[in-house]
């Protein structure tokens, strides 16, 4: 049974329990610079792409499945972007609508804060 770091041809991995897993870093980082996130054996990472190139490439995955609500999922060095959430790809537009039709379900729309807001000041005067 794999645990631990363990080196082969310039490439480093990190295993619990026979699977890739690191808590504080990359499982991987390969010899051509590349560095990925495993959790308990599936590509994952919050707050940060699992897949880092070394020219600039990203990936964001989040317990295996392609995802960034913040904003393009896969970026080449190429500046190609890719739109994913929860595995399910979209266009740029399908994106923004989704994750702003999100943010309003979460927070209320923009003018409701304002009459909130605007409230709150007619009852503080």
């Amino acid at each position: 049974m794999k645990n631990g770091r363990h080196e082969s041809n310039g490439t480093v991995e990190y295993y619990k329990d026979d699977k890739l897993h690191r808590d504080d870093g990359p499982a991987i980082i390969d010899n051509d610079g590349y560095k990925i996130w495993y959790k308990h054996g599936v590509i994952h990472r919050l707050n940060g792409p699992a897949v880092e190139g070394p020219e600039g490439d990203k990936a964001y995955y989040v317990n295996g499945k392609l995802h960034n609500e913040n904003g393009p999922a896969l970026i080449n060095k190429f500046g190609k972007e890719e739109w994913h959430i929860e595995g399910i790809r979209y266009t740029e537009q399908e994106f923004n609508a989704k994750t702003k039709l999100a943010s309003i379900k979460c927070f209320g729309s923009d003018t409701t804060k304002q009459r909130a807001n605007q409230q709150t000041k007619s009852i503080d005067r």
